[in-house]
């Protein structure tokens, strides 16, 4: 790939997304953690459909690199893709001038809603409100095709969510994890509002520019907000006015163009 300063003469991004391309959010939390950070940059790029068996891993989002000379890069896993982007100079390293302390809890914020609280969400979202998340994921699919893969994208699904161990609790057990998990978002939100700059975003870590975890709690704080096979994590974020502030600042400036919540 080329340097940053050649980007835009040089290459085409397509981020495929697992649907239709338009101008609003998707309800995965890490289509929009990419999307935030390639406008975090000021990175354009154009949206695709896509699907999970053309990606590179397997599962959206991923990207295509197209080069000027047709050459085309596939790249999947919303993590390895913008590690790759930031390796070949199209993304900075908004991470680069943290102390070893901020790095860690940039990373321990990162982990804690992709390794914790995605788990919730799909459980939420393909366990207790099946044919809400089927509709949507498989709505251009014809529907006795929809049903039986639909069932199959379950039953992986579920099987999955019993190893991790989130399949393994209670309603009421995740729904006390949910809570635990986005007070604490609040509660350091509140903090770092402190630091904001008249009406403009704020930034998890406090400082005057996103870094990599402002980029992953936004898709979460988005998907909680536009999924309508979640209604339970929605209600919870929407009871913390600093959480949704947060994501609207965010929204204002580097998406005025798609539609909000």
């Amino acid at each position: 790939m080329s340097t940053h300063s050649q980007h835009t003469d040089e290459q085409i991004i397509t981020v495929f997304r697992g649907s239709p391309p338009t101008n609003a959010y998707v309800w995965s939390p890490f289509v929009t953690k990419l999307e935030a950070r390639l406008r975090f940059d000021g990175v354009p790029y154009k949206l695709g459909g896509g699907s999970p068996p053309s990606a590179p891993k397997g599962k959206i989002p991923y990207i295509e690199v197209h080069h000027g000379d047709a050459a085309k890069d596939s790249l999947g896993d919303s993590g390895l893709i913008i590690r790759a982007l930031v390796d070949n100079g199209v993304l900075r390293d908004v991470n680069e001038a943290l102390t070893p302390v901020q790095k860690t809890r940039d990373l321990a914020m990162r982990s804690m809603m992709e390794d914790r609280v995605y788990f919730y969400g799909v459980r939420e979202k393909w366990h207790d409100n099946y044919t809400t998340m089927r509709s949507n994921v498989l709505g251009a699919v014809p529907w006795p095709l929809q049903r039986a893969v639909g069932w199959l994208a379950y039953r992986t699904v579920t099987s999955g969510l019993h190893g991790q161990g989130t399949g393994r609790l209670t309603g009421e057990e995740v729904l006390a994890f949910q809570e635990e998990v986005w007070e604490a978002v609040d509660a350091l939100l509140v903090d770092s509002r402190q630091s904001a700059v008249g009406d403009g975003p704020f930034w998890v870590l406090g400082g005057s520019e996103p870094t990599e975890v402002d980029a992953t709690m936004y898709g979460f704080i988005v998907g909680a907000l536009v999924c309508d096979a979640a209604p339970v994590t929605a209600k919870i974020v929407k009871t913390y006015p600093t959480t949704v502030q947060y994501a609207e600042r965010i929204h204002q400036r580097y998406f005025p163009d798609y539609q909000g919540w």
